[in-house]
């Protein structure tokens, strides 16, 4: 099991958690999305198979274009 920190500066309210959720769980092996709103991050847990620029290419497609990776 992988786990994937990103850092989101945008998100804000339950819209950005569901569009985000929705966007990243189209990636084959994602097994769990956490968006948490009070630090700003989104935590993805895959089995290996996606890869780091596929979630932030879905993050980038749910509307938010500044997205760091946390280490």
């Amino acid at each position: 099991m992988a786990i994937e920190q990103l850092l989101v500066p945008a998100v804000s309210g339950d819209q950005s958690v569901r569009d985000i959720s929705k966007q990243v769980h189209t990636i084959p092996g994602v097994r769990l999305v956490v968006v948490n709103l009070a630090n700003k991050s989104v935590q993805v847990e895959h089995d290996g198979r996606a890869d780091l620029m596929a979630i932030l290419r879905a993050i980038n497609a749910a509307g938010y274009a500044e997205v760091a990776v946390l280490a």
